[in-house]
């Protein structure tokens, strides 16, 4: 299992999708887990790609904002190699189940830490 250190803020919480600045984050390359820190939190989707191109894309999708009704939306993410990206995605998102988006990249599962 590989593990890393998932993206925060400097205050240490969770990044509030709504509201995060992702201009530091539009040549970032990587897996992110968006999820709703309801009173059961669960995953709301799981991707891969540019981490400010697609949070960005992400936090204006109707079927997204319309899970903050269990919660806030917050995001989180990793970097590792590009070899890793496929297979991240797969083992997180079958191992999360979430609300939106069902298909993950057909590649060898790799396991890594979770953020949540």
């Amino acid at each position: 299992m590989y593990t890393y250190n998932w993206a925060k803020l400097a205050n240490g919480l969770y990044c509030p999708l709504r509201t995060l600045d992702l201009t530091n984050v539009m040549s970032t390359l990587g897996v992110y887990v968006i999820w709703h820190s309801g009173l059961k939190p669960h995953a709301v989707r799981v991707g891969q790609g540019i981490i400010g191109t697609r949070l960005g894309e992400h936090r204006a999708d109707p079927e997204i904002l319309a899970c903050e009704v269990l919660g806030q939306l917050v995001a989180s993410w990793i970097n590792p190699p590009a070899a890793h990206l496929d297979g991240l995605e797969n083992y997180l998102g079958n191992l999360l189940q979430p609300i939106v988006g069902s298909r993950f990249p057909i590649a060898e599962p790799i396991a890594v830490n979770l953020p949540l």
